[in-house]
């Protein structure tokens, strides 16, 4: 500070009273504005970028949780660094006895009025906070969003995966019976195939399946009534 205070007293004097005390003063407030408006140029900046980015996507099935909840983390670190800043400027404008108010431009001076560019960055500052909680309300329904969907495909996962199951369970259904029966009947050989009474193992293991199947049906609606 005191570096760039010394340039511009060395440099641009002209534009300066230097019997007057407070033109070093006025120097130095100058500097800490132009630190400021830099500062909420870089915010600003990177909250167009992140906006930017969600308003060109098309298809949001892209975006999984863990990448929603990272922005959903660097969007809040920004809302509390942002709030610093802000915090700062005010005991910034407060030293400088500058009051916390947004700029009235009808009372602007000349470029000497260090007031008015500290009110005008004082409501840059609440406009760019306004924004970034936006944002961040904006990040979190796309994380809920993103959540929903992974455990919607985990549901449909799940759900192939039981109807998989049926359909292996339905198969056994079906061939216990008949492999109960061949056993069965593979103790005499009258009862095997090309026997006499071959056909006594359609007649037992057709209705065997009936049965069997019958009572899966009602037990499978039972248990999903209860």
């Amino acid at each position: 500070m005191l570096e760039d205070v010394c340039f511009y007293l060395e440099h641009y004097s002209s534009l300066l009273d230097l019997k007057d005390a407070e033109s070093v003063t006025l120097v130095a407030k100058k500097i800490a504005v132009s630190h400021f408006n830099q500062l909420h140029d870089f915010v600003r900046s990177v909250v167009l970028s992140t906006q930017w980015q969600l308003s060109r996507q098309d298809d949001l099935n892209r975006f999984d949780a863990t990448q929603a909840e990272a922005q959903w983390s660097d969007t809040q670190a920004l809302e509390r660094r942002l709030g610093e800043y802000h915090e700062e400027l005010e005991c910034t404008m407060i030293q400088c006895r500058v009051p916390l108010q947004d700029l009235d431009v009808e009372h602007v001076g000349d470029w000497k009025d260090v007031g008015a560019d500290f009110q005008f960055l004082y409501m840059r500052f609440k406009d760019i906070r306004r924004r970034v909680e936006g944002l961040n309300s904006a990040i979190t329904a796309l994380t809920n969003l993103a959540a929903a969907r992974q455990a919607l495909k985990s549901q449909e996962v799940a759900l192939r995966e039981a109807k998989n199951t049926k359909v292996l369970t339905f198969l056994g259904l079906v061939f216990i019976p008949l492999a109960y029966t061949a056993t069965l009947f593979s103790m005499a050989e009258p009862y095997a195939p090309g026997g006499d009474k071959f056909w006594q193992y359609f007649a037992i293991s057709i209705p065997l399946i009936v049965l069997v199947g019958s009572l899966y049906y009602f037990s499978a609606r039972g248990l999903s009534m209860m």
